[in-house]
């Protein structure tokens, strides 16, 4: 009888180990697809390029560490990794693009267009913020801005993809076709790290341009947070900040 226990408990404690390593493997499994791309990605780092409320960092701060600024109709959810770039990592810069802006509403700031730069270079400049984020950051943010939860067991924006955006300085990502913001444009490099910042694609863009879709002035609360951000950088007073909206507002494509 006594054999026959010492059997039995050997034979239990050998199911309860096989089940255990059945579960760690399941959970590496599902480690290795679901977040595995994460924690490569937060090695990288890159240049995010902003031209719209983004420019103020409070707001941009909500999409990194969650909640919202006084305007937004509803919280950012924040990224993953809520690691704030340093001041010495948060820069100015003009790019000749041209900036307008779309859309009749938006979900976060109501009634009003929201801000897009042409995907082409044009003679119009336009001032953007650069912040120093992980790899894995920028994706968050994509997935913010274009409304897609961030519980994903891929990136939007892969490191394939970013060596070819290199090359091609354009690219329409087909996994969010149909968001507002599912173009990476590639704005040359800065302290030998890629800037990137995403907009509408081309095919959107000559809609706005031809008027099948509708050029909208920016939202209000919209427009102030964007100002805030113009004349906290100190780049422009706050007259210089509102006429260099009212341009982008009512100057045709």
């Amino acid at each position: 009888m006594h054999i026959t226990r010492s059997l039995l408990l050997l034979l239990v404690v050998g199911i309860q180990v096989v089940e255990l390593s059945l579960q760690t493997v399941g959970e590496r499994d599902q480690g290795s697809s679901g977040v595995a791309w994460r924690s490569e990605y937060s090695k990288l780092n890159v240049w995010y390029a902003t031209f719209g409320s983004n420019m103020w960092k409070d707001r941009f701060f909500c999409y990194i560490q969650g909640g919202q600024v006084e305007g937004m109709t509803k919280p950012c959810t924040g990224a993953m990794d809520k690691t704030l770039p340093k001041p010495e990592d948060i820069l100015w810069k003009t790019y000749r693009h041209r900036l307008f802006f779309g859309r009749n509403s938006s979900v976060t700031w109501g009634p009003g267009g929201t801000a897009f730069i042409n995907p082409k270079k044009s003679k119009d400049q336009a001032y953007l913020l650069l912040y120093k984020i992980t790899f894995e950051q920028f994706n968050d943010v994509m997935f913010q801005e274009n409304g897609i939860d961030m519980n994903s067991s891929t990136p939007l924006f892969s490191l394939h993809d970013l060596k070819s955006v290199e090359k091609k300085k354009l690219m329409t990502l087909p996994a969010i076709e149909k968001g507002w913001y599912n173009t990476i444009l590639y704005l040359g490099k800065k302290r030998d790290l890629p800037v990137l910042t995403m907009t509408c694609s081309l095919e959107i863009y000559n809609k706005f341009k031809s008027g099948e879709l509708p050029m909208v002035g920016a939202a209000k609360k919209y427009a102030e947070v964007i100002i805030k951000g113009l004349v906290e950088g100190e780049l422009l007073t706050e007259k210089e900040a509102k006429a260099y909206i009212h341009k982008a507002e009512t100057k045709p494509l």
